[in-house]
């Protein structure tokens, strides 16, 4: 891994975290794998766009938004709207809150085709 690739950097560091995370919530809190998953990777998401927030104030290193894209659509955009509420962050991004907005309208769409099937087959 270069150092120079922040996209594989933030990636890895998310699947870490999430693991962790993941590990922690799913043998303290005796919760199912889904839910464990779900938990860690919102958690991680909020962390790392609280994180990108204030790299963007000290001029850091940046999260790249392919990452920040990635986590919602894996999962985490609960915690991204919420993230962009609570740090104010990304919200004045146009393009940004375009892609944020279809990959929320993309997993609406999912589950509710999802419980359609299901209540279908039924």
């Amino acid at each position: 891994m270069s150092k120079h690739n922040p996209h594989q950097f933030f990636l890895i560091l998310a699947a870490v975290l999430i693991c962790g995370v993941m590990g922690l919530v799913f043998f303290t809190q005796k919760a199912n794998v889904i839910h464990a998953y779900l938990i860690a990777l919102n958690v991680v998401t909020l962390v790392l766009y609280g994180f990108d927030k204030r790299q963007a104030i000290k001029s850091g290193m940046r999260v790249p938004e392919i990452v920040l894209y990635f986590l919602a659509l894996i999962g985490g955009s609960p915690a991204a709207g919420v993230a962009q509420i609570i740090f104010r962050h990304k919200t004045k991004k146009t393009s940004f809150r375009v892609v944020f907005f279809l990959i929320v309208t993309l997993q609406i769409t999912a589950v509710l085709t999802a419980l359609y099937l299901a209540y279908k087959a039924a």
